[in-house]
């Protein structure tokens, strides 16, 4: 029986075919994927950092206003 005609043999260059097909598709997807999970990652990062700096101005004008309330009491009491 030649190539031609052996239906066995065609089936199986199709499964090549099929894998030869899906690897640049696989790695494309990778290479999308991967981005938009650094891109995410940065934006956590920008939005952890905009969180921690006004965590720090609130803390920072608690203590201001313990520090007026030290002085005003402090100055009552003389």
């Amino acid at each position: 029986m030649s190539i031609e005609n052996d239906p066995s043999f065609w089936k199986q260059l199709s499964e090549w075919m099929w894998t030869l097909f899906a690897l640049p598709l696989v790695w494309i997807w990778k290479r999308i994927d991967g981005s938009v999970q650094r891109d995410d990652f940065r934006d956590f990062i920008r939005r952890f950092d905009e969180h921690v700096e006004n965590d720090r101005e609130i803390q920072a004008k608690i203590f201001d206003k313990i520090d007026d309330l030290k002085t005003t009491i402090l100055t009552t009491l003389k």
